[in-house]
């Protein structure tokens, strides 16, 4: 019979496979032929330069450094007129010389001396040349640059070194057209080869090696030695698969063939196929006969068997008979009892859709952690508030995933004592979402149990309070830049008052004196001469007088000097002293129990604005008669002003409409504050008034 083909899987993907390795193969060897026809054509072009390169430098260095100097030395001044102007360039000098001075021919390849703005319009640099003679300008430790560039879409190796430095012999034909020999500017003009800079690098060699032609003839040489190369390969594909196709797969198929036989029918059961010539084959063939004799064998065990167990089946239906009636009984109240059921399950859904509705429609957060601690829900705010799916961390540890490093400890403790029956629980913590950032958490926390008292897990309830945490917090922060403001505004007010205080002395209070002096000498002089013109001057005096006062009461309010050169303790005993000189039916008394050393210099300008506003105050509405201040240092620096008036309702004042009802107080209250004071008022109706004023010392 006719032998089907093997798959395409076995003698299909072999032979694919050794052809795709040869084609690899292939590949390989002609890329690196290729390229290394390639190199040894740059490393050839490269030698070629190099002997170019050293022996052009030699023959342009030698003019400037040698005859050059010479020409000038021996030549007299007037002779120089008729040295030709060409001599004097070293390019012009050895341009023939330096095509005749090579063994191989030279004119094939490109070679320069190039300069920028070069007398010899032959010798001018392009783009490339001029960038490398900035390059040498620019990096003193630069000799030589090679490298493959491509001008006018051909490739090129260019090699460029550093030519001539621009010496004191060349100055003279270099430097300005008007130092220049005779003849040198009409035969170049004035602007090309001159305003040089002594020092720099003016020139370069510039050689290039044209590689078109080399590389074709690499490219021609590679593709010559691919074509035989895969030769060779076809030739070793077509052996190795005939050889493989006689040897292994033939057999293979006869195998095949047989074993489709045996399991279209029973019939062919026992049949043997010839024996392989390979012994690995032989074998093979040998096993596959015996296992088709044993299939026979079991074929007839195999009748025999399902003939007893139809017999078998016929008594299990007699009997499956006479169940099927009593089953159908039970299946009919297993039937009402599916449909109560269902009716059961109906309610419990729809509770169920219920309750998840509300907890994914909740703003707050819902969490669900087990006894140790592992994440079994929580609700879709969470996700959109830290950007974590719950299918990613499910089942994971809460503490680990969410709560930073620094407040696990803490939270487990409460999570342990929540779940060991504490009451419900409410506090606040830190959890990190997906992007690194914070926000904080306000909870509240119980234990989750079954009907039967079986601990199933905690239940958190979670409100995300970042925002009102952040407003508490810019609140506090404007509160406190308020009140360095206010303190800043004080301690300028008080420096304005020194200076406006000083100003007036200065500026009023001096000039004042001066006239009430003068005054009262021309009183005296003029008192013989005439009466009425002494009571005019003596009017005068007086009328600068009560200036002279004034400015005095004025300099006092705004900034007592007393405080300035005698401290504090001085300065409240001078200012009740002052007091009851203004308000006679008053009496002060003074408890001043500190030295003036223990008071800080910031604190005294505080405490002496209290006083005198809590005096001014006892003054104006209080109708007081006594007067007490009080002035100590224990624990901390305590001031205390006590009056025997008839008192006030300090929450009517304090939010009454007149802003200026309350103002003096205000302002005692913000001065201690801001000094780092606790300031306290005890007052009310008919009960005087007491003004505490406390720092820490």
């Amino acid at each position: 019979m006719a032998f089907m083909p093997l798959p395409s899987s076995i003698s299909t993907r072999i032979a694919l496979g050794l052809g795709v390795v040869s084609a690899l193969a292939a590949c390989v060897v002609i890329v690196a032929v290729r390229d290394e026809c390639r190199r040894r054509t740059l490393y050839e072009a490269e030698a070629k330069a190099r002997i170019i390169l050293d022996h052009t430098p030699s023959l342009h260095g030698f003019v400037p450094t040698g005859p050059l100097p010479a020409q000038f030395k021996w030549s007299d001044p007037g002779l120089r007129k008729f040295i030709h102007p060409a001599w004097l360039s070293s390019s012009e000098a050895f341009r023939e010389p330096d095509e005749q001075s090579f063994l191989f021919d030279i004119k094939h390849y490109y070679e320069k001396h190039c300069a920028i703005n070069a007398r010899c319009p032959g010798n001018e640099a392009d783009l490339h040349e001029r960038g490398f003679l900035e390059q040498l300008n620019a990096d003193p430790d630069l000799i030589t640059k090679s490298e493959v560039v491509t001008l006018d879409g051909k490739p090129y190796y260019s090699l460029m070194s550093r030519g001539l430095r621009m010496e004191q012999s060349c100055a003279q034909c270099h430097s300005i057209p008007e130092k220049a020999p005779a003849g040198l500017v009409e035969m170049y003009g004035p602007q090309r080869g001159f305003h040089r800079e002594q020092g720099k690098i003016v020139s370069a060699v510039s050689i290039r090696v044209e590689l078109t032609q080399a590389y074709e003839a690499a490219d021609h040489f590679a593709i010559r030695l691919s074509i035989m190369f895969l030769s060779i390969l076809a030739f070793l594909f077509l052996f190795q698969h005939f050889l493989l196709k006689g040897l292994f797969l033939r057999p293979l198929r006869k195998l095949r063939d047989k074993a489709l036989e045996l399991a279209a029918s029973d019939e062919h059961l026992g049949e043997a196929i010839p024996t392989a010539s390979k012994e690995e084959f032989s074998e093979l063939t040998e096993a596959f006969n015996r296992m088709s004799a044993s299939f026979k064998a079991r074929v007839s065990e195999r009748k025999a068997a399902e003939d007893a167990l139809h017999r078998e089946q016929l008594q299990l239906e007699a009997r499956v008979a006479a169940r099927t009636e009593e089953l159908s009984r039970l299946n009919e109240q297993l039937m009402a009892e599916d449909r109560e059921k269902a009716q059961i399950q109906a309610a419990l859904i729809q509770e169920r859709d219920f309750v998840e509705c509300l907890v994914n429609t909740a703003q707050t957060i819902i969490l669900v952690l087990d006894e140790q601690g592992r994440i079994v829900r929580f609700n879709p705010y969470l996700e959109k508030l830290t950007g974590v799916k719950l299918e990613e961390v499910k089942g994971q540890d809460w503490f680990y995933h969410f709560l930073p490093l620094d407040c696990r400890i803490n939270v487990r403790q409460l999570f342990c004592h929540a779940l060991a029956g504490g009451n419900h629980m409410v506090y606040a913590n830190f959890i990190r979402t997906r992007d690194g950032g914070m926000r904080l958490i306000e909870w509240c926390s119980a234990e989750m149990r079954n009907p039967d008292g079986t601990l199933l897990g905690l239940l958190s309830i979670g409100q995300d309070i970042t925002e009102k945490k952040k407003a508490e917090e810019a609140l506090k922060k404007s509160e406190m830049r308020l009140r360095d403001l206010y303190a800043q505004l004080l301690k300028t007010q008080e420096e304005e008052r020194r200076k406006l205080s000083k100003e007036v002395h200065d500026s009023i209070g001096s000039p004042l004196a001066a006239i009430k002096i003068g005054l009262e000498n021309a009183v005296m002089q003029h008192a013989r001469s005439s009466a009425g013109g002494v009571d005019s001057l003596r009017a005068l005096a007086e009328l600068a007088q009560h200036s002279v006062r004034e400015c005095r009461r004025i300099m006092t309010d705004l900034r007592p000097p007393v405080l300035d050169d005698y401290g504090i303790t001085v300065a409240i005993r001078w200012l009740c002293e002052r007091f009851e000189v203004i308000y006679p039916h008053i009496r002060i008394e003074k408890n001043i129990e500190l030295s003036e050393k223990e008071i800080p210099e910031f604190l005294r300008i505080v405490l002496f604005r209290i006083v005198q506003e809590a005096l001014n105050n006892a003054a104006k509405h209080s109708g007081a008669n006594n007067i007490s201040v009080s002035l100590k240092c224990g624990e901390q620096i305590e001031l205390m002003i006590r009056d025997d008036g008839c008192g006030f309702d300090a929450a009517q004042v304090m939010s009454s409409k007149d802003r200026e009802a309350g103002f003096g107080i205000s302002n005692m209250k913000e001065r201690t504050e801001i000094s780092g004071g606790l300031f306290l008022i005890e007052t009310g109706l008919e009960c005087g008034t007491a003004v505490h004023a406390r720092w820490p010392y």
